[in-house]
């Protein structure tokens, strides 16, 4: 048990920052992208003003970058914990190597068989992370200037909403991707599992957004990165390769 466990300075190691920080740089990145093809198209006569929007995404990618590497040190913390709290065995389910794991299935059990235990592989992996992700969400809220504004009733009726809807989202982004990756591994395990987990939640994360009338329901869909407290996305195709046992 608890071979791919990594240890707690592992979020220390400077690979794990560039893996953050790579994380934190695709929405600004995206956009950055977007306003420049905005203005190749409308074919202005002025060049293009790359200072301004550099600075105009800057505070988009502090708050990723804030968002990736707390996420990242409460996965740490949460792992931490388990191995005080709970047994070897489901320690052991809630830190595997997903991409190893998946690799093993698929040698030692028929396609078919394989992708059943690869869902529940998946399901077990991703759980640590999508609790990280909701705990940074909870404190975000909590500490959010809409909290301190209304009344004591007011904040409680608004914050069970609030809390139905995270709950909800993250519980199916978390079966979609787990189920992405069983789908993905029926056809290939390196390329086509991680594509699919990340199709599966992107569909998700627009859907609990047009559900829950969220505009731009597709910010942040593929990285786990949300920037603020009404946006329904989050990456749960990226989940820092955890996985689980079957």
């Amino acid at each position: 048990y608890l071979d791919d466990m990594k240890p707690f300075s592992d979020f220390f190691t400077m690979k794990n920052w560039i893996l953050q920080l790579s994380k934190a740089l695709l929405i600004p990145a995206n956009a950055f992208a977007l306003e420049f093809n905005n203005f190749l198209l409308e074919e202005r006569d002025e060049e293009f003003d790359w200072y301004r929007c550099l600075l105009k995404n800057l505070d988009s990618f502090t708050t990723s970058a804030k968002r990736c590497l707390t996420v990242s040190f409460l996965k740490k913390v949460f792992e931490s914990l388990i191995q005080h709290f709970l047994s070897p065995k489901y320690c052991d389910k809630l830190s595997k190597d997903l991409s190893k794991s998946m690799l093993r299935k698929c040698i030692k059990f028929s396609r078919w068989t394989a992708c059943k235990k690869i869902f529940f592989t998946a399901l077990w992996g991703n759980l640590l992370f999508s609790a990280s992700c909701f705990v940074y969400d909870v404190a975000v809220y909590m500490t959010s200037p809409r909290i301190k504004s209304d009344s004591t009733l007011q904040s409680l009726l608004n914050g069970m909403v609030w809390m139905t809807r995270k709950t909800s989202f993250y519980g199916l982004s978390l079966v979609s991707s787990s189920l992405g990756f069983a789908v993905g591994a029926y056809f290939n395990v390196s390329v086509m599992a991680p594509l699919c987990s990340g199709l599966f939640d992107m569909a998700t994360s627009i859907g609990c957004s047009i559900l829950s009338g969220d505009g731009a329901p597709w910010k942040g869909a593929l990285t786990g990165i949300v920037n603020d407290d009404d946006n329904d996305s989050n990456n749960r195709g990226t989940t820092d390769g955890d996985d689980s046992l079957e």
